[in-house]
């Protein structure tokens, strides 16, 4: 963890949660999201306030919640897994 980022939580008042080392499980939703989160924004931009990173944040989330594609949905994005369902739904 970077300092940067401690100063930053500590100058917003944020909390930082740790998980038991070696227990990446106990979490593993938000340990995948931090993986992406940490390469898609964090090993990419450099901030100049605080609104700049919520925006990336939440074009990423964004991004991974509706647009890109999973394989645990056989390749589709949410949206467009969602689009199938409802479609098989009208058709029943």
């Amino acid at each position: 963890m970077t300092e940067f980022f401690k100063a930053l939580c500590k100058g917003n008042e944020f909390k930082i949660k740790y998980i038991q080392p070696g227990k990446p499980t106990l979490s593993s939703f938000i340990e995948c999201f931090n993986g992406s989160n940490r390469r898609g924004i964090f090993d990419t931009y450099l901030f100049e306030a605080l609104n700049q990173l919520r925006e990336l944040t939440q074009n990423l989330m964004k991004d991974y919640n509706e647009l890109r594609s999973h394989q645990a949905l056989g390749n589709l994005s949410p949206s467009a897994y969602f689009e199938n369902l409802k479609k098989l739904n009208e058709i029943k």
